[in-house]
């Protein structure tokens, strides 16, 4: 009698339970924690994993809703949370994560204060077409209130290749002369700009604003603003615009455009524009 009253009891406890499995994944290839909590996102009631485990299997006994936030960075930061309820009675319904924001963050979303270094290759397009070269040191994410938007602070610098006289920069390309120093008037050019970048999974797009100077021999090309040693120079403005694609949460490349006011002597200005190709690491 009493092994038929156990047997009972353990057939009710098992009816009263029901298997529930949940599973996850992300589309990017450089997770390395997951964190999961069941009912609840309290700060003390996560339990980490490494990114192998992408699943949960466990018995209930009533509606449950699993929690689950993604890392890149080994634990430093984590994502937005997914989340799907089991429904107790509909256990053969697959539960999807759904979130009000993107459940899983971009590659180098929501990491405060990065360096990222990269070297570009364009035209400048002021009275001549030119072509130009530098790189950029910039500072990421200074100011950045959620794993979408961040502050940057920009200094950039490099060297534009104007033709000299009597030449343009396509005579000088179909000549073969185009790594020839003496078809050029050299100028030179650093700035520093305010960026604001939007990132959207693995791509970020920025807007920048900022001021420069150009350092130029005095060609009569461009308007001088003061002297320095045997150099002229003249103060610019610009507004500018970049989309960068990232692979993994290091390397990437880009397209950039700047729009250029510069000013002169007696408020004299120049408009100019340049466009680049750009590569570079963020660390």
């Amino acid at each position: 009698m009493r092994k038929v009253a156990l047997l009972l009891m353990m057939l009710v406890l098992s009816l009263s339970l029901s298997a529930a499995t949940w599973v996850w994944s992300s589309p990017y290839t450089n997770v390395t924690d997951y964190r999961y909590q069941l009912g609840s996102q309290d700060e003390d009631g996560w339990t980490y994993v490494d990114s192998s485990v992408e699943s949960l299997h466990m018995n209930i006994n009533r509606d449950e809703t699993l929690y689950v936030q993604l890392s890149i960075d080994g634990g430093h930061t984590w994502s937005p949370s997914g989340m799907a309820t089991f429904m107790e009675y509909a256990p053969l319904a697959e539960p999807q994560f759904r979130s009000e924001y993107e459940a899983f963050m971009p590659y180098n979303a929501a990491r405060k204060y990065q360096t990222m270094i990269d070297a570009f290759i364009g035209f400048d397009f002021s009275s001549t077409v030119n072509y130009t070269i530098g790189g950029v040191l910039a500072f990421k994410n200074v100011y950045s209130p959620n794993a979408w938007f961040g502050l940057s602070v920009n200094l950039s610098g490099g060297a534009i290749a104007a033709p000299g006289a009597g030449t343009d920069l396509w005579t000088i390309l179909w000549d073969g002369n185009l790594g020839k120093p003496e078809y050029y008037d050299m100028r030179y050019f650093t700035d520093a700009g305010l960026y604001f970048d939007f990132y959207v999974r693995d791509f970020d797009f920025a807007i920048g604003l900022g001021v420069g100077t150009h350092f130029f021999e005095n060609d009569g090309a461009m308007v001088s603003l003061m002297e320095v040693g045997t150099y002229n120079m003249n103060i610019y403005l610009f507004a500018s615009a970049s989309l960068d694609r990232y692979f993994g949460s290091v390397f990437h490349i880009g397209l950039g455009y700047k729009f250029k006011y510069s000013l002169g002597q007696g408020g004299s200005m120049e408009l100019g524009h340049s466009a680049n190709f750009h590569m570079g690491v963020t660390f």
